[in-house]
């Protein structure tokens, strides 16, 4: 048979061979010919002499052919090498030389005897090649080709392993049922042509090994099959840009297959690590990446690449598309797909617990029905429970999503980072830190999304799992048992409820920005550093922090409804007031930098529950610590326009300086203070002064009755006045005959809450105009008045002269009065108990007039109302009287000196 030869330079061998046009692969022409024509092709070439080469043709045989010699081999088309004995090979090649074989397309090497090899090559250098494009066939359990000491192999063709694989533990190490297995290193690079078929396709036992895949590699076996697979310490490199498949589906609910599988019974050097570059399909029923033992990771999922793992027909059997169990500082880029289902526990990708480091970055899907890990950069990760780490000091980055059915993100393992700026999603939790787990960090940054709880099993501050927020966001889920939260940023705190297992007042740290608490959370305590803002509640009806807080910052409270805050507040910052409702505060605090009640209303029950700043009152305060000797002690208290400052029964105020401003009110209850309910070194008054009257209080019977109550001591002259009193927060009764004055001492150091007639209300500058009205309304009405009712200055309504009487009741004059514009009686009954309470003026008597008394009445009586005389003395009327009632004497003597008295 004449054929066409070329000569090309063999870079691997450094020198020129002689090849046939008839089969190529890429630039190197590889099936050899007979010397004969080589000699003939070179005779007629005119090429200068160069290095010839000669392969050695090896004839189809059906016993072992023994390579020999330093020439390459060929085994052409047609040619058939196979072994008629079991367990023996059909090439053999020792270590004397390094061998380099190709084999044409429609050759054959190997036949399907049990345990037939194919090639058990050694080599000299490790410099070994095997080119196939054709068919190598074997049943051995140590490989179709055996390479002992490194090699090549290059497949353009078949190459198979017919065995079939044994389950049996009792057999020690695992069998090898590999189309290719190299003893010590080497290389697999196979076209879009090549085909590896069997258990497993290419097993490393140790050394450097380089594997490129444009083909297809199919490992099926009964129980345990691998694509490729590194042992003993191999390492290297995998590029796959064809297909990997595997399958290991007994029934016998026990599978162990991989696409692609690294693991050692000894370390690999540091240093040495395993790469896997896929850019085409890598499928298991188990797990697709195995990557257990070994230094260093890599795993590169390009755009188009596929890696999946599952079979929904094995029942009961876990799957994960990536498994890294070992391995410092391992890096997985994923542009590609990854994939996981199965019927029990799936990973989309899982870290085990020998990790040590690392970098996961996704930009393409991650999808599986079980847990997976980690999304960075717009990835998207859809899982049962979405991220689970398995190891120590990993760092893990989202900013996609993690979606998980029950767990978004779980961690098994110690001093591993989460930062998030994506959307992470679990059923029950969305970050779920597993007992055991210690000095994890999770890390919130602007772009957060988080759907479930935020879950640390150990709810132990020795655990020490912490939780860090930046930039701003929300986060609605409820936490529990981490050691402590810290804000950097703007954030909003809104879960059901919130534990944290610190036990300094760090648990809760806001260290930037304004966090803003509006669920309810559990801490030893809180701390505000300087410039930043706690805000508990969100102007509706939630947020409450349950622990103390050292405030160095702004601690504001904002709530629309009633809520409470018991436990101690300590710093050098302030406290602010903010919406509608009622924040109550009952112990004693030590902040220091001041209170601002903005809105709604403040009410402090401890004498030390406004710290010692000032206070400045824009809504309500409300003073209510109800003992006087816990009073309230603070510096500046100022109520502006429009606020209020109530001092309830029993309590007291000690300030540095009071202020109420114009439009402002001060509410007292002095119902049961003994003492000035207010003290301060400064006063300055405006506004309105409202006194509290509680409706138990029992009626007021006579002048006696009235009382001066002392509201305010000043070290110095008090500034200003009230420009008002009201009554319980209403104006005082024109109509009334008794009002409430306020009225300052000598020097004007005191003031006191005076209830007087209104008769002198002008006297002393009372809210209502003075006038000498007094009606009793009800017919068991009665008022006695003991005090003398003498001129005063007239008014637009009153001459400030003369007496009315109105109502049904009855009013009792006692004293020696001296007015003297004369008494009206409208209705119902005066009584006059001495001859002069009546004054000097004239009496006109439309009602009753009683005079209870003895002497001279020279008063001049008119009207039409009656006259009686009662007491046991004797009255003699010496006016010139006109009443035309009648005369009634019901005691005593009445003696009438003219015939018009």
């Amino acid at each position: 048979m004449n054929k066409t030869y070329n000569i090309i330079w063999n870079a691997a061998r450094g020198m020129y061979i002689v090849t046939s046009e008839l089969a190529r692969s890429g630039s190197r022409a590889i099936v050899s010919v007979s010397a004969s024509c080589a000699v003939t092709l070179l005779a007629m070439d005119a090429a200068p002499a160069v290095a010839e080469e000669t392969r050695v043709s090896i004839p189809s045989q059906t016993t072992t052919y023994t390579l020999s010699g330093a020439t390459p081999f060929v085994v052409e088309a047609g040619n058939t090498i196979a072994t008629d004995t079991a367990a023996s090979a059909a090439i053999v090649g020792d270590n004397s030389n390094d061998w380099d074989l190709l084999i044409e397309s429609g050759a054959v090497v190997g036949s399907s005897l049990i345990d037939s090899q194919a090639m058990n090559l050694d080599s000299l250098t490790g410099a070994t090649s095997v080119h196939n494009q054709g068919t190598i066939t074997g049943s051995s359990a140590d490989g179709t080709i055996l390479l002992q000491n490194g090699g090549s192999v290059i497949n353009d063709g078949r190459i198979e392993n017919s065995a079939i694989y044994v389950h049996n533990l009792d057999l020690g190490a695992p069998e090898i049922d590999a189309a290719i297995y190299m003893l010590n290193g080497g290389s697999y690079v196979s076209s879009e042509n090549g085909v590896l078929k069997g258990v497993s396709g290419v097993i490393v036992q140790s050394g450097e090994v380089h594997i490129t895949n444009g083909g297809t590699i199919n490992s099926d076996g009964s129980w345990r099959s691998y694509g490729v697979e590194l042992r003993g310490g191999a390492y290297g490199t995998i590029v796959n840009t064809g297909t990997i498949i595997t399958t290991a589906s007994d029934g016998s609910g026990e599978i162990e297959d991989a696409a692609i599988y690294a693991h050692t019974f000894d370390d690999i050097a540091a240093g040495d690590y395993v790469s896997v570059d896929n850019s085409g399909l890598l499928q298991s029923d188990f797990i697709a990446v195995a990557l257990y033992h070994g230094a260093h990771f890599e795993v590169i999922n390009r755009a188009g690449g596929v890696i999946t793992a599952g079979n929904s027909s094995l029942v009961g059997i876990q799957s994960a598309a990536m498994e890294l169990k070992a391995g410092a500082n391992n890096l997985v880029t994923n542009d590609g797909t990854i994939s996981a289902y199965g019927t029990a526990n799936t990973y989309g990708i899982h870290y085990g617990e020998s990790t040590s480091g690392g970098v996961i970055t996704n930009t393409g899907s991650i999808t599986t029905t079980g847990h997976t890990l980690n999304n960075l950069a717009g990835g998207s990760i859809t899982a049962n429970t979405a991220v689970q780490f398995h190891g120590n000091n990993n760092t893990l980055a989202n900013a996609g999503a993690i979606l998980g059915d029950t767990n978004g993100v779980t961690i098994s393992g110690s001093g591993n980072t989460l930062t998030n700026q994506g959307k992470i999603t679990g059923g029950t939790n969305a970050i779920l830190i597993n007992s055991g787990s210690k000095n994890n960090t999770l890390t919130l940054n602007t772009g957060t999304e988080i759907s479930g709880s935020i879950t640390d099993d150990n709810n132990s501050a020795s655990a020490n799992n912490n939780l860090i927020l930046d930039g701003e966001g929300t986060l609605g889920s409820s936490i529990s048992g981490l050691n402590s939260v810290t804000s950097s940023g703007d954030w909003t705190l809104s879960g059901a409820t919130m534990n944290l297992s610190g036990t300094t007042n760090s648990a809760l740290w806001v260290k930037s920005g304004t966090l803003i608490l509006n669920g309810a959370m559990t801490a030893k305590g809180a701390t505000v550093d300087s410039g930043t803002t706690l805000q508990i509640g969100n102007s509706g009806t939630l947020g409450t922090f349950n622990g103390d807080i050292v405030d160095n910052g702004t601690l504001t409270f904002n709530r629309s409804d009633a809520a409470a805050y018991g436990s101690v507040i300590s710093g050098s910052g302030n406290v602010v007031k903010q919406g509608g409702g009622e924040l109550t505060l009952s112990n004693n605090n030590s902040y220091s930098g001041g209170t601002t009640i903005a809105e709604g209303t403040l009410t402090a029950t401890a004498g030390g529950a406004l710290g010692s700043g000032n206070i400045d009152n824009r809504a309500y305060l409300k003073l209510d610590a109800a003992s006087a000797s816990d009073p309230f002690i603070v510096a500046d208290l100022t109520t502006h326009s429009g606020a209020t400052v109530e001092i309830g029964a029993g309590s007291t105020l000690q300030a540095n300086t009071l202020t109420q401003q114009d439009g402002s009110t001060l509410t007292a209850d002095l119902t049961a203070t003994s003492g000035p309910a207010i003290r301060a070194k400064n006063v300055n008054l405006d506004g309105t002064l409202n006194v509290a009257s509680p409706a138990s209080q029992e009626p007021i019977r006579s002048t006696d009755d009235l009382i001066s109550l002392a509201l305010i001591e000043s070290d110095n002259a008090i500034s200003g006045d009230f420009d008002g009193i009201t009554i319980n927060g209403n104006a005082m009764n024109p109509d009334a005959f008794i009002t409430v004055v306020g009225q300052k001492n000598v020097n004007d150091t005191h003031y006191d809450l005076v209830e007087t007639l209104t008769w002198y209300a002008d006297r002393y500058n009372a809210a209502i105009d003075a006038h000498g009205t007094f009606n009793l309304a009800d017919a068991d009405d009665s008022f006695t008045v003991n005090t003398v009712l003498e001129n005063v200055d007239a008014n637009s309504g009153w001459n400030g002269q003369s007496l009315t009487k109105t109502g049904a009741g009855t009013l009792i004059l006692n004293a020696e009065n001296t007015y003297t514009g004369g008494t009206t009686i409208s209705e119902g009954t005066l009584v006059a108990n001495n001859v002069e309470a009546l004054g000097t003026g004239n009496v006109t008597d439309n009602a009753t007039l009683e005079l209870n008394t003895g002497g001279d009445f020279d008063n001049a009586i008119s009207g039409s109302g009656q006259v009686v005389k009662s007491g046991d003395k004797t009255l003699t009327l010496s006016g010139a009287n006109s009443y035309t009632g009648g005369t009634t004497i019901s005691g005593g003597t009445l003696v009438a000196t003219n015939v018009e008295a």
